[in-house]
This record gives C-alpha cells, sequence and structure tokens, in this order.
C-alpha cells in the first residue's frame, strides 16, 4: 500500500500546537524548542506509520506566517515564543486552521504521545491549578 504524503507547513504546525497547548494546558504560546520537539516527534511517530509528513517550514517562512497571520499571533520581544493574541480563542484557531486538513493527518498531529513529549508545560501546571 502507497504511504499518504501530506505537505505540513508552519501554519498547520504552530496553530495546531497552540490549539492543543491551550486547551491541555491553558497557556497561550510555544517556543521555538516546542515546536522543533513537535516537527521531530511528527517525524518520529510517521516512521513506521502509512503516512509521509514533507515538513515545508523554515525560519523565513516563520516570519512569513507571523506576518501573514499577525491578527491571531505575535512573536515574543526574545523571539524565543509564539504568542497567541489574548482576543483569540482556541475555537477561532480550530475554524481557520484545522478545517481543510485531512483526517489521518490531523489524527496524527493532535496525538497524546507527540504533543506530551513536545509541550513543555509543568511551568504552567501549578499556576492554572483549581483552588
Amino acid at each position: 500500500m502507497a504511504k499518504e504524503k501530506y505537505i505540513v507547513k508552519t501554519e498547520d504546525l504552530v496553530s495546531n500546537l497552540i490549539i492543543e497547548s491551550k486547551l491541555r494546558y491553558k497557556k497561550n504560546y510555544i517556543t521555538y524548542e516546542e515546536l522543533d520537539k513537535y516537527i521531530n516527534n511528527l517525524k518520529k511517530q510517521t516512521i513506521n506509520k502509512n503516512i509521509d509528513l514533507i515538513f515545508d517550514v523554515n525560519r523565513d517562512k516563520t516570519y512569513l506566517f507571523l506576518q501573514l497571520y499577525s491578527n491571531f499571533f505575535v512573536e515574543s520581544d526574545n523571539r524565543s515564543k509564539i504568542i497567541l493574541k489574548n482576543d483569540v480563542s482556541e475555537i477561532d484557531l480550530i475554524n481557520k486552521f484545522r478545517g481543510y486538513l485531512p483526517f489521518n493527518l490531523l489524527l496524527v498531529m493532535i496525538n497524546d504521545d507527540i504533543i506530551k513529549n513536545s509541550i513543555i508545560y509543568e511551568e504552567t501546571i501549578e499556576k492554572n491549578k483549581i483552588k
């Protein structure tokens, strides 16, 4: 059986990782370190699957993404994070960035193990505990 091939762009990666970060950990940003982990975890997870991911991502494309979607995201002053703007909800991101993704690709991108091994969330758990 031939592998399904998908081109994964910056907007797919950033938006889906921030959606999961916000939904799971109440965290409205991702670091570039987390984004790199996410890409590496996606590569590892799909190596023995029937899916072949082609990553169309680099620093220039990330800057272009931040310009094109400046109504959703902003980069931190020290350029270490991509932050979801306060007036943008998870639902806004889901409506904008998930509707066009093929279902099999979406399942891989929101896989529990991939997300848990990508997002650095320890620091946010204490802050967001329900009292």
